[in-house]
């Protein structure tokens, strides 16, 4: 079978057209083998069966951005669908699946959504009774489209506060839930600012380049000042990697040692002594990166030669110390 696309941008049909992650879409929207191509100013989608069948493709939606979108499952017919329309009729019927998912139509807040979609309804149905004038039918589709995405927005975010507000008042929502990886070196008020007012809990990187760029020589003010004013906000800090043994975090001054791995091993072992004795009152956690075998092979010696015996400031850190990140999946330094 085939489908056949006419395509228009504000009204005036196109000649040239690149479809940009054009893909076919089968029942539940599940994309199927087809060749897509665009030819002498028409779309075509070929398929060798007979099934009902649609195209996803990025669709450029004006002022609210490029979306990848698709239309609803069509059977073949020898004029060709008006692309804009479909796109619009698929996105109006999406908003139609996701309220009864989530069990918007009767909710006593959810009215205004049921206002502006009808608002997109009727849009939609004029663009159906200009179907014999392709171009205007294109323009009010684009109408119905755009106002479908703003729709879908407000409608996605109400749902998602809604789940957020019902888990919090059942208390199953975890006290952390957004935090971002900051850069000590930002000296930008405006920047600590959003940073502390807008997130749970702060990343605080502690590369060894960073912290101890001369052997001996420690810099450690930008870390401090950005630890001490998440400190007084009381927001909760993840230190770390502190040891990532590659050319980009690791200080020039270890070189020298790149052979010698008792000397590596016992310069390591110090760095992370140093730092977590340093940070241990200010953060909940310090986390060390998992490596390659090799890296692995010199932080597994560091845990084996000090396990019996270690020393004050690294051991009995409490549990908070105890795991590690998730977006890493190791342990903690303890």
């Amino acid at each position: 079978m085939s489908l056949i696309f006419e395509i228009y941008r504000e009204g005036k049909r196109l000649t040239e057209f690149v479809p940009t992650g054009a893909v076919a879409m089968g029942p539940e929207s599940v994309p199927v083998q087809a060749d897509i191509s665009f030819e002498g100013g028409l779309l075509y989608v070929r398929r060798p069966d007979d099934h009902a069948i649609g195209i996803g493709l990025l669709w450029d939606a004006g002022a609210h951005g490029a979306y990848f979108m698709e239309t609803t499952r069509l059977s073949e017919r020898p004029a060709p669908y008006n692309l804009n329309v479909e796109l619009a009729r698929f996105r109006l019927m999406r908003i139609v699946q996701k309220q009864e998912d989530w069990n918007l139509f009767d909710f006593p807040r959810a009215e205004k959504f049921g206002t502006k979609f009808r608002e997109a309804q009727q849009i939609f149905a004029d663009a159906l009774g200009k179907l014999h004038e392709p171009a205007a039918a294109s323009l009010l589709a684009d109408q119905a489209l755009a106002f479908s995405l703003e729709l879908s927005e407000e409608l996605g975010a109400f749902h998602a506060d809604l789940l957020i507000q019902r888990r919090k008042a059942n208390g199953a929502f975890v006290r952390h839930v957004i935090g971002c990886r900051v850069d000590p070196t930002v000296q930008n008020e405006k920047y600590r600012e959003t940073l502390a007012g807008n997130f749970d809990y702060a990343i605080v990187p502690m590369t060894w380049r960073q912290m101890e760029p001369e052997e001996h020589a420690w810099d450690t003010g930008a870390v401090d000042e950005l630890v001490e004013l998440l400190s007084r906000k009381r927001m909760p800090i993840i230190a770390g990697p502190i040891i990532q043994l590659d050319d980009r975090h690791l200080p020039d001054w270890m070189f020298i040692w790149e052979h010698d791995f008792d000397s590596i091993r016992e310069l390591a072992y110090e760095y992370v002594q140093k730092i977590v004795g340093r940070y241990r009152k200010g953060r909940q956690h310090v986390e060390r990166r998992r490596g390659t075998a090799h890296q692995q092979r010199i932080l597994a010696e560091l845990r084996a030669d000090h396990r019996a015996d270690p020393p004050a400031g690294v051991a009995g850190e409490g549990a908070a110390a105890q795991h590690a990140h998730a977006d890493h999946g190791d342990a903690a330094v303890r």
